[in-house]
């Protein structure tokens, strides 16, 4: 059990070095899903307007609003999504040359003995399929988790601000 923790702390610490190394795509990537939660944010809003005042009371200039407002918040969307798309490959993919030079590094500096008896399929499973997979913890439990969270708690707010009674039920 200590000895998965002191594991765990280590891949943490050797994480830390990779978010040091790229904190401007990081703080780049937080600051588009900023953008990216109050685009989502605003498309209730702006449907509640497109049935209350378009819809209901039949005002031609809230529907120009809402159509323009929906094609501005959908080439701010794809703009951000390609801003994010670029940042996380680019993360990713370091955080793969990495750990693949230090994963090398490792087994070149392996005595003789100890890789004689390391089959050669376990040996290529650890460089594809685990750094695959850790690969995919990075961006997850960095920036992705806290803005999950931030979402689901903007959503309610939301959900509460545009109808109470309809939030209470769903929930």
């Amino acid at each position: 059990m200590k000895e998965q923790i002191n594991k765990r702390l280590y891949l943490f610490r050797q994480l830390k070095r990779v978010i040091a190394k790229n904190k401007i795509s990081f703080i780049i990537l937080a600051l588009m899903k900023i953008i990216k939660l109050v685009l989502m944010l605003l498309s209730p809003v702006i449907f509640q307007l497109l049935i209350d005042d378009a819809l209901g009371k039949k005002s031609i200039m809230s529907l120009y609003f809402v159509c323009i407002s929906l094609l501005v918040i959908f080439f701010i969307n794809f703009f951000t999504d390609w801003v994010l798309t670029i940042h996380t490959n680019r993360i990713q993919n370091r955080f793969n040359i990495f750990t693949k030079r230090a994963m090398w590094s490792a087994i070149f500096y392996l005595p003789f003995k100890e890789y004689e008896n390391m089959n050669s399929g376990d040996l290529k499973n650890r460089l594809d399929e685990d750094i695959t997979n850790i690969n995919g913890m990075l961006i997850s439990q960095t920036v992705d988790y806290v803005f999950n969270i931030i979402f689901c708690v903007g959503n309610l707010v939301m959900l509460l601000v545009i109808n109470w009674i309809f939030a209470i039920f769903s929930g």
